[in-house]
């Protein structure tokens, strides 16, 4: 058994957990590594939230923008997620010291970036 799986037991089996628990975020940057397809990471969002589907707690995935904007917007998943998370430290610039230098010319990740656009139902 995973930490995903002895997590989801935790959480179902406490009777406490729908009421502490705000969301349930999982991954670290898969789409943005490429070791999960769009679809493979959609459907562990789709497998966590049946799991987990009588608590009411919403699911969603630790991925940058650049992930989604790398594969095609991958609006699977963006459907699958009740959630986006925004990560706002530009920790992947190593030139910058605050927000304003995080647009740094010589990162060609860092400007000029493509809007992600969320369709809902």
């Amino acid at each position: 058994m995973g930490r995903r799986d002895s997590l989801f037991r935790t959480l179902r089996s406490n009777p406490k957990a729908k009421f502490v628990t705000r969301v349930v975020q999982f991954g670290s940057e898969p789409l943005f590594d490429a070791v999960l397809s769009p679809g493979q990471l959609a459907e562990q969002v789709l497998d966590a939230k049946k799991s987990l589907s009588g608590l009411g707690i919403p699911i969603t995935v630790s991925e940058l923008a650049y992930g989604y904007q790398e594969r095609g917007g991958a609006q699977d998943v963006l459907d699958a997620i009740d959630v986006i998370n925004i990560h706002m430290l530009p920790f992947f610039a190593q030139m910058a010291s605050t927000g304003k230098s995080f647009h740094n010319p010589s990162d060609p990740h860092s400007e000029n970036l493509p809007r992600i656009h969320i369709r809902r139902g």
